[in-house]
C-alpha cells in the first residue's frame, strides 16, 4: 500500500532567544528560541535542505515521480519556485515539479498529491509575525519533505480521510506585506454569515427603533443578538431638497451570556 518511504528534516543553525523578544519590546517572548534562517536562506534554499536527507533515506528503488512544493514565503512570485529544487537535486527532467504557495494549510494539498503516486512533498517556510505578536515568537523557520511510494519500504501509511470545507477568517497576509495578520488573536476563527435576519419592534411617538432582534445564519448554526435602545438621539438630514430621518439609539446587545453597548441608527427618506 502507498505510503511514506523516508522522510528529512532540515533547521537553521540560528536562534533567537525568545527572553530577547520581550526584553527589546516589552511584550510577547516565552521560555525557550525560536529558529531563524540566515541571511543568505529562503524557503527555496531550506526546503532544498530537507529534501536531500529525505533522498538519502530513501529505498533505493525510490523514484521521484512529481515534486510538489509548499511555503507561505515563497523566494519568486509568477515563477515556478520548485524547478529550483528539482535541479538542486538533479531529478531527471520526466518529474514534474509544482508549486503550492500562499497558505500554511496547503500543506494538506501537497501531501495529498504526493501521496496520491510516487511524489516527494517538501514543505518550506519563513515565518514572521508582527512585532511581539504569537507569530513570531511562537513560529520558526524550518523545511520538512516527505517521499512517497510503495513495497516494503513504507514506514507509514494512509489508512483512510475525509475532507470537509469551510471559509474561516483566522489568518490572512495581503499581497505585499511581510507580515500575517489575525483578525483578533484571542480567537480562534470567524465565520461568514450567510443570511442574517433583522426584526425591529417601533416605539411612538416618532416611530423610532426601540428593540432589534437580529439572527446570524452561518455554517456553524444560528446565531442570535438583541439589542434594547437606551438612550435616542433623532436627526434630521436636509439635501438637494430631500429630508432624510436618521435615528442614532445607544444600545445594549446581547449574544448568550455576553454583553455589549453601541449604537445602533436606521435612515428613513421621508420626503
Amino acid at each position: 500500500m502507498p505510503g511514506i518511504v523516508s522522510y528529512g528534516a532540515y533547521i537553521p543553525y540560528w536562534r533567537l532567544s525568545r527572553a530577547a523578544i520581550a526584553a527589546t519590546l516589552g511584550t510577547g517572548g516565552g521560555k525557550g528560541s525560536r529558529s531563524v534562517a540566515s541571511y543568505d536562506e529562503d524557503s527555496t534554499s531550506l526546503g532544498v535542505e530537507a529534501a536531500r536527507i529525505a533522498l538519502r533515506s530513501a529505498p533505493a528503488d525510490a523514484v521521484v515521480h512529481d515534486l510538489i512544493f509548499c511555503t507561505t514565503a515563497p523566494a519568486y512570485l509568477d515563477k515556478t519556485n520548485a524547478t529550483a529544487i528539482h535541479a538542486a537535486l538533479a531529478l531527471p527532467t520526466s518529474a514534474g515539479a509544482y508549486d503550492a504557495v500562499g497558505a500554511v494549510r496547503s500543506n494538506v494539498m501537497a501531501c495529498s498529491l504526493a501521496g496520491a503516486g510516487r511524489g516527494l512533498a517538501v514543505l518550506s517556510d519563513v515565518r514572521t509575525g508582527l512585532p511581539g505578536g504569537a507569530d513570531e515568537a511562537a513560529g520558526g523557520d524550518a523545511a520538512a519533505a516527505l517521499l512517497f511510494g510503495d513495497g516494503p519500504g513504507v514506514l507509514a501509511e494512509t489508512i483512510g480521510g475525509g475532507t470537509a470545507t469551510g471559509e474561516f477568517l483566522d489568518r490572512w497576509r495581503t499581497p505585499g506585506d511581510a507580515r500575517t495578520k489575525q483578525w483578533e488573536e484571542r480567537f480562534g476563527e470567524n465565520h461568514y454569515v450567510d443570511r442574517l435576519t433583522v426584526h425591529t419592534d417601533w416605539a411612538d411617538p416618532g416611530h423610532y427603533h426601540d428593540r432589534i432582534a437580529v439572527t446570524l445564519h452561518t455554517r456553524a448554526g444560528d446565531v442570535e443578538i438583541s439589542g434594547r435602545v437606551l438612550t435616542m438621539l433623532p436627526l434630521r438630514n436636509r439635501r438637494d431638497g430631500k429630508v432624510t430621518r436618521i435615528s442614532e439609539g445607544l444600545t445594549e446587545w446581547r449574544c448568550g451570556d455576553h454583553v455589549g453597548y453601541g449604537w445602533s441608527e436606521y435612515l428613513d427618506q421621508i420626503s
